[in-house]
């Protein structure tokens, strides 16, 4: 794994800010135009920074016995399902649409009218059945955005969200990770993309109990109550029985694939040692220097 690296834009102080730094503006410009090609230009570069997080990951798996080891045919990659479809023209944006109107809805309801906040235009996918592997690689990808690692590309994990170990509120479970990959031939401009580790016997579960639908179901009535119109208290309570339902349906097959007992912590022992043995080397290299 490369060396880390800090980017000029800090993320984690400036969590509002655009990718290239500027800050906000209640305006439309030609923002949807350039995150489509910005995310063109970084897509064919997701699979190099997966394959060096797999390989890392590997390693681990390796130093602690496991034989088990996590390929590259688990990785797929292409726009965020509800990224796109037809523009204007009728012509159709690349990889597996389904309605450009919900980049306009995201743009307005959570970033002012800029497509620039969208963090998941890009987004990546990797495919698990095995726990264990679960837990190397999301530990792997821990420890880059705790250290700042340099990924190939320049790319760096800005921001991680471990719902294996902190289910959402209707008990879904999987692993996300924000990258900010800079843009070829864009001095300072980052591309944001969204790389998932999900367990794939475990959405497959979900998805053939119909616990997406109900998931979408939770969606638009959260999305509602975000609005001026309130929900009155027939749609809040049946707001919270989409909720009890998801949730026990998510239960059951966290259950099902003991998703509670994904061993993360020896895996993140062993990523804290690893880090500390990087800082004990340079601090040794810095003193023979002097």
């Amino acid at each position: 794994m490369p060396n880390n690296k800090k980017l000029k834009t800090n993320f984690r102080k400036h969590p509002e800010c655009f990718p290239d730094g500027k800050p906000k503006k209640k305006q439309y410009t030609d923002d949807l135009i350039t995150l489509l090609h910005d995310g063109n230009k970084v897509e064919d570069l997701q699979l190099d920074i997966f394959r060096a997080l797999m390989k890392t990951a590997n390693e681990d798996l390796h130093s602690l016995g496991h034989r088990t080891q996590i390929k590259s045919k688990s990785f797929e990659m292409g726009p965020h399902k509800e990224s796109c479809n037809d523009n204007e023209q009728g012509e159709p944006f690349e990889g597996n649409p389904a309605s450009i109107n919900r980049l306009y809805d995201k743009a307005d309801t959570k970033y002012e009218g800029h497509f620039s906040g969208i963090l998941d235009y890009r987004r990546s996918r990797i495919n698990l059945n095995s726990p264990t592997q679960i837990a190397a690689l999301c530990s792997v990808m821990e420890w880059c955005e705790q250290y700042d690692v340099e990924l190939p590309h320049g790319a760096v994990i800005i921001d991680t969200d471990n719902r294996f170990k902190y289910p959402s509120n209707t008990g879904h479970s999987m692993y996300a990770a924000n990258i900010a990959i800079p843009i070829p031939n864009k001095p300072d401009k980052y591309h944001i993309v969204e790389m998932v580790i999900t367990h794939e016997g475990f959405e497959k579960s979900i998805k053939a109990d119909e616990s997406h639908e109900t998931y979408e179901k939770e969606r638009k009535l959260r999305k509602r109550a975000q609005t001026d119109k309130p929900l009155n208290e027939d749609a809040g309570k049946y707001w919270t029985k989409i909720i009890r339902t998801a949730r026990n349906l998510h239960n059951r097959w966290r259950k099902h694939y003991k998703l509670d007992e994904i061993p993360f912590e020896k895996f993140e022992r062993l990523r804290g040692r690893t880090a500390q043995e990087d800082f004990d080397n340079a601090l040794k290299n810095e003193q023979s220097n002097d």
